[in-house]
């Protein structure tokens, strides 16, 4: 026998959460392969595990397939993506300094803030609004 072969399902399992369906393949297939090591490691037989997506993720994956909705992730990875790089990378914000949702959420708009004012700026010089 060589690799290709068909994994059957032995049934399912739930690992940090998530349902997985966990499949396996024939001990004489993977007795015979010539990439049993490499495959399966010390493990007699092959076996892998799928994470079963739920009806929401399903509905998800099918939606962002659309070329419409690709085309609209596009336009938002041009508005939204550069102010989370300026955050973390110029400003070297990578983590909360505070403890809490209502301080974390605080910090975050102090960030949103200091972009927006960071942005403004330019706008008010090309106008000869600045002082």
């Amino acid at each position: 026998m060589s690799g290709g072969q068909t994994l059957v399902i032995i049934g399912q399992k739930k690992h940090h959460g998530l349902w997985r369906e966990v499949f396996q393949a024939e001990a004489s297939d993977c007795r015979a392969c010539p990439w049993k090591r490499a495959c399966c490691g010390e493990r007699r037989q092959r076996t892998i595990e799928r994470v079963v997506e739920s009806p929401a993720m399903k509905q998800y994956l099918a939606r962002m397939k659309r070329p419409e909705m690709k085309e609209l992730y596009r336009k938002r990875s041009e508005i939204a993506e550069f102010p989370h790089l300026w955050a973390k990378g110029l400003k070297q914000w990578r983590r909360f300094s505070v403890r809490g949702l209502l301080k974390a959420g605080m910090e975050a708009l102090w960030v949103a803030l200091a972009y927006n004012v960071s942005q403004l700026k330019p706008s008010y010089t090309r106008l000869g609004l600045a002082a």
